[in-house]
């Protein structure tokens, strides 16, 4: 059986690709533990050509900033849980700054900011 483009995954298995008998080369993922003898197989066979390490894919600036607006977004609409510790940052916010208009846009807003500077830098 031929292998190609063997790669280590995240959770140690291999991505690689194999000539099927009637398919051609079709993509195929081997686990050493896999039930089936073919996985197993393949796997001790893809381990052998020594395959491309998982690298963890690094996100870009635009998925971290998606990401952020999303966790700050459940202040608003998430969860019954999520929403209530939103509802109560922003009472204690009205609190602290009575002159504010909308408090919880305002611990949104902070809370996103300050998530930034934890996974931006």
């Amino acid at each position: 059986m031929q292998i190609y483009n063997p790669k280590y995954t995240a959770d140690g298995s291999i991505d690689c690709e194999i000539d099927h008998p009637r398919l051609g080369r079709i993509p195929f993922t081997a686990r050493q533990d896999d039930q089936e003898l073919v996985g197993a197989l393949v796997y001790a066979e893809a381990a052998k050509l020594k395959p491309t390490p998982y690298v963890k894919p690094v996100p870009t600036k635009a998925q971290i900033d998606l990401g952020l607006d999303e966790m700050a977004d459940t202040l608003v609409t998430g969860s019954m849980k999520d929403r209530a510790i939103g509802l109560l940052f922003a009472d204690l916010w009205a609190v602290a700054n009575p002159a504010d208009k909308n408090p919880l846009q305002s611990v949104r807003d902070r809370f996103r900011a300050h998530l930034a500077t934890i996974y931006n830098g």
